[in-house]
């Protein structure tokens, strides 16, 4: 009997659902809204609906090894509890590892998006192409994200909040404030100074739309 996991990515405007095996590696993929105008347990929902779906599809002839689903942060860990992600309004202090296990009424890891993707570039990327164990990376999408890896492993520091590069107070930008918001769309948002509020991919949107044109 084989083997396999399933992994979801959850970003402020997309969710992805995957399962993988080691002979076939990445397999059939389920691509969502993420719909944050209906609130964290929406979201939640939506993803255990897609993952009973994999299940369903595998178990039969597989044994599940885990489901691991990566958050934007900030994210406590190893609780799994969210604090103030600025591209998930509405989600602050949302325990997201206890909603989602909940419903699935099965373990599972909650882990920093960036510490993931870090990882993988470590094991599968470039760090397996230059030969190092140790790297640091940087995510840009609808926020800001890094995870760090030393010696093969993810550096998530106390609470599972080291990095958090997004967070970075910005002067050049403006003063530093509260991060407590959805990714900026406003310009008083972009005057926050964090430098997800400049950086992220919805902040580089809106600087070329507000620019005067020619």
């Amino acid at each position: 009997m084989g083997h396999f996991s399933i992994g979801v990515d959850l970003g402020g405007t997309n969710l992805r659902i995957a399962a993988y095996t080691p002979e076939n590696g990445v397999g059939r993929s389920i691509s969502l809204r993420t719909r944050l105008e209906a609130g964290p347990n929406a979201v939640v929902e939506d993803m255990c609906v897609a993952i009973r779906e994999l299940l369903a599809e595998h178990l039969a002839a597989s044994d599940l090894v885990g489901i691991c689903v990566a958050s934007p942060g900030p994210l406590e860990l190893p609780a799994g509890v969210l604090h103030s992600p600025p591209n998930l309004p509405g989600w602050d202090g949302f325990n997201f590892r206890n909603a989602v296990e909940e419903r699935l009424n099965m373990p599972v890891d909650v882990e920093n998006d960036a510490n993931v993707a870090a990882l993988a570039e470590c094991y599968m990327g470039s760090g397996r192409l230059l030969g190092v164990d140790s790297l640091c990376m940087l995510t840009l999408g609808t926020g800001v994200g890094n995870g760090i890896v030393l010696d093969g492993k993810i550096l998530r520091g106390a609470n599972g909040l080291a990095g958090e590069a997004g967070h970075v107070a910005d002067r050049r930008h403006g003063h530093p404030g509260h991060s407590n918001h959805p990714s900026p769309r406003t310009s008083d948002e972009l005057r926050v100074g964090f430098s997800y509020a400049v950086a992220s991919a919805v902040s580089v949107v809106h600087h070329s739309h507000s620019r005067p044109r020619s």
